[in-house]
């Protein structure tokens, strides 16, 4: 009888913390990031990809993070390689620096893919790697034929979103769904300021990914809920001088969020009254509990030699709830 009991007991709370690094663009430091994320305690770490221009170095570094993590590659880990002028431009021929790149990140990177973190209930499945937006396949930068058909067999739009749907519809049916894609999906506006808007041209545009619309769509026909999609690419400050900030999270009509992370720089310096240089971190947090978004909060992590000290500012709070605050200021030692 007492087996049977714990048998029908309730399953207890599921409660996940996941902080998210929006584009990197060169502004990475292993220390000083691992004692930030450190300081905010996630259960999972994930990168909208966008470390450099093929920046090996520096996604070696990202390998060596101490935390469950999942990556996915954006435009510029692949820009030498698909570039029409690579071959006078960069050493071609001694190193694949893409190849690198995968090699060294393993089963964390998700592009065309997926990652179970079944102790936390928690997949999270990739988007259309390298992704550089919008709607065209022919171009001279676009990596389809150089990089997504030899590699991933597939070819167009189309064969995009069928992969991105069958990699999601294998997720375990118990565990909290993530999207991670390098750009968002098309669909969520084209005004300059929305949130994959296109900002250097003044009448605007959407430069969301079709077949990660497409995806979405097909994976909620298949009655499976998306409640959180997160990417990067459309950095939060606008190009051309234009004063408005771009809108990082949108809730679509039945619930899913969209979450934009790309903060650049994500790194700043700041001088502290001691008259030392100090480094402030970006992050994006998502507080989860029983398989929904309770908050999320656009953090700033200032790192120095006594600890951490962060700072955080709500971005979105699920109606009827009052999210505990990540931290208002905490002390983290070294």
């Amino acid at each position: 009888m007492a087996a049977m009991a714990a048998a029908a007991a309730p399953s207890p709370p599921h409660s996940l913390r996941i902080a998210i690094v929006g584009d990197v663009h060169d502004d990475w430091d292993l220390e000083k990031d691992s004692q930030a994320l450190h300081a905010l305690k996630p259960d999972v770490v994930l990168f909208t990809g966008d470390f450099g221009n093929e920046n090996v170095d520096l996604v070696r570094e990202v390998s060596k993070l101490d935390l469950p993590k999942a990556v996915i590659l954006g435009n510029h880990d692949c820009w030498q390689t698909v570039s029409p002028f690579a071959p006078y431009l960069f050493d071609t021929h001694e190193k694949n620096g893409v190849q690198e790149q995968l090699d060294l990140l393993g089963e964390a990177h998700v592009g065309f893919g997926r990652r179970d973190f079944p102790d936390l209930r928690l997949s999270v499945v990739g988007g259309r790697p390298f992704s550089m937006g919008g709607n065209r396949i022919h171009s001279a930068y676009n990596p389809f034929a150089k990089l997504l058909a030899p590699r991933y067999g597939v070819h167009n739009f189309r064969e995009s979103a069928e992969r991105i749907v069958a990699n999601t519809k294998e997720a375990p049916q118990t565990n909290f769904l993530i999207l991670l894609a390098h750009n968002g999906p098309h669909g969520l506006g084209s005004k300059v300021e929305n949130i994959c808007g296109r900002d250097w041209v003044e009448r605007g545009g959407d430069h969301g990914d079709p077949d990660f619309e497409e995806a979405i769509a097909a994976v909620k026909q298949e009655g499976i809920r998306v409640p959180l999609v997160v990417f990067g690419h459309m950095h939060q400050t606008l190009q051309c001088g234009n004063p408005l900030k771009r809108t990082m999270l949108v809730v679509g009509p039945d619930k899913t969020i969209y979450l934009n992370a790309a903060v650049v720089p994500r790194v700043r310096g700041i001088m502290d009254p001691g008259l030392t240089t100090l480094t402030q971190r970006h992050f994006v947090l998502v507080d989860i509990h029983n398989s929904e978004v309770e908050g999320i909060f656009e953090v700033w992590v200032t790192v120095g030699k006594e600890g951490c000290e962060v700072k955080q500012t709500m971005m979105y709070s699920r109606p009827g709830t009052t999210p505990v605050e990540v931290t208002s200021f905490q002390r983290s030692p070294m």
